[in-house]
């Protein structure tokens, strides 16, 4: 995420979390991260009130790379010819931050955005958040799987996100048929501008 403005952070009552595997909605289209207590998972960010803005707080606004990268999208090359791209929302980006249409936007100047059965605020979860693939890594991956199985069923391509979380654990359970990336690296790619890309991507147990 990036700083423009000031960010407080704001803790939800347990109750109001809809984002979850194993907590109070058992279903596994609900994402891992709210496995962690309200006071340690990532908030929102909104102004603090006067009265609890910490001494030496910055006037900064924290937005993510899609804000960022969205109307830069105009001024890259559309190409001729536009592929179809997936794009996996992040939980905590659609549902808690709001970075829903922002990559919709840059995406959609590239290439021909197709959906998810379970998008947007109703996404579902890579697996990912909530330390599941430490604690549960064989559930976290068919979670990945699953969200996959759905492109791979219309004959694969490519599926975009703008979180590192969910871009490693779809990659590491991508078949043959789909190839998942970035924002930035699949905006770079469909305008064919030249970069230079990652030659790895870490292991999760790792650093």
């Amino acid at each position: 995420m990036l700083s423009k403005r000031a960010p407080g952070i704001r803790s939800s009552p347990p109750d109001t979390v809809i984002c979850s595997a194993g907590t109070r909605d058992a279903s596994p289209r609900r994402c891992a991260a709210s496995r962690r207590s309200p006071s340690t998972a990532p908030r929102a960010s909104t102004r603090c009130a006067p009265s609890t803005r910490p001494r030496g707080y910055l006037r900064v606004e924290v937005v993510s790379l899609a804000d960022v990268l969205a109307p830069a999208a105009q001024n890259l090359a559309c190409p001729l010819t536009r592929k179809s791209v997936y794009y996996h929302d992040p939980c905590y980006h659609a549902r808690y931050n709001g970075v829903v249409e922002q990559p919709r936007r840059a995406l959609s100047q590239l290439a021909e955005l197709r959906e998810f059965s379970w998008n947007k605020t109703d996404t579902e979860c890579c697996g990912g958040g909530g330390l599941l693939p430490k604690t549960m890594p064989m559930a976290a991956d068919q979670m990945a799987k699953r969200r996959l199985a759905e492109v791979q069923q219309t004959g694969g391509g490519m599926v975009v996100t703008s979180c590192a979380t969910c871009t490693f654990m779809l990659q590491r359970n991508a078949p043959p048929s789909v190839d998942v990336v970035n924002l930035a690296t699949a905006m770079a790619r469909l305008s064919e501008t030249p970069f230079t890309a990652p030659t790895s991507i870490p292991d999760a147990d790792e650093g």
